[in-house]
C-alpha cells in the first residue's frame, strides 16, 4: 500500500478486484464542479462522503478504482 493508493480488495463474486485510491480536495472539486465550501457543507450535512485522515497534515477522499 503506498501513500495515495490504498489496499486492494477482492470483488464479491463479480470476478473483479477494486483498489482504493485517495484523491485530494482539489481533485474532488475538479471532478464534481462543486466549490470546496459546498463540498465541506455537504459533508457536514451528511450528504457527501467525508475524507479520511492520511497523516497529521493530509486528508484524502476515497475514489474506488474497479480493476481489470
Amino acid at each position: 500500500m503506498d501513500f495515495l493508493r490504498g489496499p486492494t480488495f477482492k470483488g464479491g463474486g463479480g470476478g473483479t478486484d477494486s483498489t482504493i485510491i485517495y484523491i485530494s480536495i482539489e481533485e474532488v472539486v475538479r471532478m464534481t464542479s462543486l466549490s470546496r465550501s459546498t463540498i465541506y457543507r455537504l459533508i457536514k450535512q451528511g450528504k457527501f462522503p467525508a475524507p479520511h485522515q492520511l497523516s497529521s497534515g493530509r486528508i484524502g477522499f476515497i475514489n474506488v478504482d474497479a480493476g481489470p
